[in-house]
């Protein structure tokens, strides 16, 4: 008795680990073949915690994994060829790793690579894979985390700063938003800390000028500007030019806010960047 529920075990854990290999079989073959799509139906994505079911919906998960991926693509970074897909049990839970051959930068590089799954709706999917302990960007990417930041920024209308064309990162600042006519705001969407905290500020040139433009929302006004100095909890109204400002001269980090206003109500958002301001260095 004992012998036959050993048997029927291992046959348990065998047919589990055939499924779960060819799960990451398609995964990666998704990932080569560009069909980001498919390869995210097998992805674990979750927000707030690894081990809780997500909040963030299955459609709004896909479109910002998905995007993420393309980015690395555009980038030049995209998985070339995978081989060696192994996978076995250790304490009850499924373990696999493989090699795979990823452009990287424009730049062939291979690596063995370990996975971490999550049951997600009665099924083992893909939550992590990585070389090492450090994660690469391209194994941030795949990855299924989606952070709060994304999440926020999937939610409202973009907008895009640029300083002789050099895009400029943005984390969303406190908003009264409602994308419609005079629609009911309810509380403020109070700024996204986390993604503000993180912003790497981009180095600019003494009295650069920097350029912005939000998008255009639908039933809404073109959207109004104005610009904000932020010095820790103050802030100073900064002079703009139409849909520019020039920076200070003064060699510092600078944190500024553009509010941008789309009218009929409550329909405004604050935006946060961060400039370096660095002048030309000796010798150059």
């Amino acid at each position: 008795m004992i012998v036959l529920l050993i048997m029927i075990i291992i046959k348990s854990d065998y047919v589990e680990n055939v499924s779960i290999k060819n799960m990451v079989v398609n995964f990666l073959g998704d990932l080569q073949n560009g069909d980001f799509e498919s390869a995210f139906e097998n992805v674990a994505y979750f927000d707030e915690s690894s081990d809780l079911p997500p909040k963030i919906s299955f459609d709004n998960g896909k479109n910002i994994w998905i995007k993420r991926v393309e980015a690395q693509k555009e980038g030049g970074t995209f998985l070339k060829d995978f081989k060696n897909v192994k996978v076995w049990t250790d304490d009850g839970y499924p373990k696999a790793n493989a090699t795979i051959i990823l452009i990287e930068n424009s730049v062939e590089k291979t690596y063995k690579i370990t996975f971490a799954f999550f049951k997600f709706n009665e099924k083992w999917k893909v939550q992590n894979m990585y070389a090492s302990s450090q994660q690469t960007e391209y194994e941030k990417a795949i990855s299924g985390y989606i952070t709060s930041s994304e999440n926020i920024k999937d939610k409202y209308p973009k907008i895009y700063i640029s300083s002789n064309n050099k895009p400029i990162e943005w984390a969303k600042g406190h908003s009264n938003y409602t994308g419609k006519p005079y629609g009911d705001i309810g509380n403020t969407s109070f700024e996204d800390s986390e993604g503000i905290e993180r912003l790497k500020p981009t180095v600019v040139k003494p009295n650069a000028i920097i350029e912005f433009k939000a998008e255009e929302v639908e039933e809404l006004d073109k959207p109004r500007y104005k610009v904000m100095l932020r010095d820790g909890m103050n802030h100073t109204l900064y002079e703009i030019n139409k849909n520019t400002i020039r920076v200070p001269s003064r060699e510092d980090i600078y944190t500024f806010n553009i509010n941008v206003d789309w009218g009929k109500g409550d329909n405004e958002i604050w935006y946060v960047f961060k400039v370096k301001v660095e002048g030309e260095k000796e010798g150059k």
